[in-house]
């Protein structure tokens, strides 16, 4: 709007139209029972496909691994600021295990999780690991050490878990002091280092 104080409408005394061009678009990505990490990439699409607009999350959270579980949210336009209804949610965060023996990483090692609650894991086909629910709860997942002596369970929900090692060969079986380790997800990745004491016993 240009104010010349001569031929501007405003001095003219006629009236303004102002025409409304386009409305923000806010929400809020969620983890846990708070807010979701920063730096998540977020696309504005039309229904054709085309993208409209493309921005990324403001947070303090820790630097984590994701997994949305909510990916698409109709969003209508009209003649107000929009807020996206219902938040997007972040189903769960990277849990990474590392297993040590005297400061040497120990490859091949089974990391058993187990939870309380029912929890399944895209990843993880539960038909093919039938180990009885024990005082550690129900088995989630199970997944072997690599090279570096690390499992990685992605898309881990919020709440209390135990891991338990176990490694084998051929002829020997290892035992590990502790048995277990509790760990608790919250909104943010985990690190667990397990130093465990290993002892050979026969089969």
């Amino acid at each position: 709007l240009k104010v010349d104080g001569k031929t501007d409408l405003c001095t003219k005394n006629e009236d303004i139209n102002f025409v409304l061009a386009a409305f923000a678009v806010e929400g809020i990505l969620r983890s846990g029972n708070g807010g979701g990490p920063a730096d998540v990439a977020l696309t504005l699409s039309a229904e054709n496909g085309s993208v409209i607009a493309e921005t990324r999350t403001v947070s303090t959270a820790n630097d984590s691994t994701e997994c949305i579980e909510r990916g698409k949210v109709p969003v209508t336009v009209s003649t107000s600021p929009v807020r996206v209804q219902p938040d997007l949610k972040i189903s769960g965060h990277l849990l990474t295990v590392t297993v040590k023996s005297k400061n040497l990483q120990v490859a091949g090692t089974s990391v058993s999780l187990y939870s309380n609650t029912a929890v399944k894991l895209p990843y993880c086909d539960e038909k093919s690991d039938k180990e009885a629910s024990g005082s550690s709860g129900m088995l989630v997942c199970k997944l072997k050490t690599d090279s570096n002596g690390i499992a990685r369970f992605p898309c881990l929900p919020p709440g209390s878990y135990n891991i338990q090692p176990s490694f084998s060969t051929d002829k020997l079986r290892f035992s590990f002091s502790p048995k277990t380790k509790e760990v608790t997800m919250g909104s943010a990745a985990e690190k667990v280092l397990l130093s465990f004491s290993l002892s050979s016993v026969g089969h």
